[in-house]
């Protein structure tokens, strides 16, 4: 009871913050305070504070003048929570990558169009200090994206390619991803250049070149990367070292030996005793960071005999949360949703009319089927959405996805509609996703596409 009630608490208090715009280091009030505007127990306070600070919304500050102070969202809690997704079923890295390239893209034709000159002058002058300086590492070209990303002017391409970016580099300077075969000097060398005619290309402006020469460079990766099976650690856990609280580097590496062992759902990974010794941590530590991974979704507490740390599969709404967030501070609009959204959309279709078959092909026809005509809630508009994404046969991508049309639909100005004008939106849409689903077993990928992105404009123009 005390974790769903701090949970509401913690839900309104970001609500609040929202509302005020993020005001950044103002005080929301003490934890006495906060007790008696909520009419709750301090435990329940403190899990609600515990709770808004791992959304990075706010933090707690001791001493006098003290109390929940406003602070900047995270955006790593992006990539925290869909790296816990990923490893909760088995993403290869291939996978994230095919995920994050209609994303990039779609940055790099943003860049070319971008008046951000300090940004295009920024690329230029990154790209020229890894030619001069032979820095040819995965974390440094991955690193170009990110920048692309930012120069595109978009937060939503922004924190989703440097979230999956996130996720890559830990895989391809860890253990489980390798390139194949190894990237040698003179191979980096061109892939570098590569890089640096994609440059050229965004800083002359012409988006069409700069992304056929980034598709190219974003093929070359795919067809490199492999990941290795996973296996439990020899020599037992070893903490990190590096910035961020103890806490949190032990929930990560809890996190990673729970993927090590299969994410094997509904097993027990160890007591608060066991993992006490496992891990080498203080009751106290062992205590935060296993809030840190239960707020992810990726574990739960079982009291009693035979209990302890229970490993769940994680839901998408904590990746869905932490973006909203960090959209919300950075005041996304509703095209840079869109524009997002629909580069996956068209990446979808894309894929699901090459993968066709009589089995995809029914499950389409019968989401079609199933279209709620005349429904009045907008989010019933994405079932027929959410197939195509999963009839694309990418995961990460049917989850991103589903991820963004949250997000788009909660930008969405609701208003009140009589029923003769829900049954004609609905109509539309109805002719609008078979038109799709016709291209898309028909394997005709360019119509597809087209009516892909006309029907993405005309149901945003409808429900604005």
């Amino acid at each position: 009871m005390t974790t769903k009630l701090a949970s509401k608490i913690a839900r309104e208090l970001e609500e609040e913050i929202r509302s005020l715009q993020w005001p950044v280091g103002e005080v929301l009030g003490s934890e006495a305070e906060l007790i008696e505007r909520f009419h709750v127990s301090r435990a329940a306070i403190r899990e609600a504070i515990r709770i808004v600070e791992h959304d990075g919304a706010a933090t707690m500050r001791r001493g006098p003048g003290g109390g929940l102070v406003v602070t900047a969202p995270d955006p790593t809690a992006v990539a925290t929570a869909a790296s816990m997704w990923f490893a909760s079923r088995g993403i290869s890295a291939s996978e994230v990558l095919h995920a994050r390239d209609p994303l990039v893209l779609t940055a790099v034709r943003g860049a070319a169009e971008s008046s951000d000159e300090d940004g295009v002058q920024e690329l230029d002058a990154f790209v020229s200090e890894l030619q001069e300086t032979g820095r040819l590492g995965p974390r440094d070209f991955i690193e170009i994206d990110v920048l692309i990303a930012r120069i595109s002017g978009s937060p939503v391409l922004y924190l989703f390619i440097s979230a999956l970016s996130d996720v890559l580099t830990s895989r391809l300077l860890g253990t489980r991803t390798r390139l194949v075969p190894p990237v040698d000097r003179e191979s980096a060398e061109l892939h570098l250049t590569g890089y640096r005619r994609v440059a050229d290309a965004i800083i002359r402006g012409d988006g069409g070149e700069a992304q056929a020469r980034m598709a190219a460079m974003l093929r070359a990766a795919a067809a490199r990367m492999q990941d290795r099976p996973l296996r439990p650690r020899r020599n037992g856990p070893v903490i990190p070292e590096g910035p961020g609280k103890l806490g949190e580097r032990v929930a990560m590496t809890i996190a990673d030996d729970i993927e090590r062992s299969g994410w094997q759902e509904g097993s027990v990974f160890g007591s608060s005793a066991d993992l006490m010794e496992r891990y080498g941590v203080s009751l106290a530590v062992l205590r935060e960071a296993v809030r840190i991974l239960e707020h992810y979704g990726a574990v739960t507490t079982k009291r009693g005999p035979g209990g302890g740390l229970v490993i769940i599969r994680p839901d998408w709404q904590s990746i869905v949360r932490a973006a909203e967030l960090e959209l919300d501070h950075e005041g996304v609009t509703l095209p840079q949703l869109l524009d997002a959204r629909a580069a996956l959309e068209m990446e979808s279709v894309r894929l699901a009319a090459a993968r066709i078959d009589d089995e995809v092909a029914e499950d389409l026809r019968a989401a079609l089927a199933a279209d709620p005509i005349g429904s009045a809630n907008p989010a019933d508009f994405h079932e027929v959405h959410r197939h195509l994404a999963t009839a694309s046969g990418s995961r990460p991508l049917a989850l991103f996805v589903d991820v963004l049309t949250e997000l788009t639909m909660a930008h969405v100005p609701r208003r009140r509609r009589s029923q003769s004008e829900r049954d004609a939106i609905w109509a539309e849409v109805s002719k609008a996703h078979t038109a799709i689903v016709d291209a898309v077993i028909a394997g005709e990928v360019p119509l597809a596409q087209r009516r892909m992105l006309r029907h993405l404009e005309a149901t945003i123009a409808t429900l604005d």
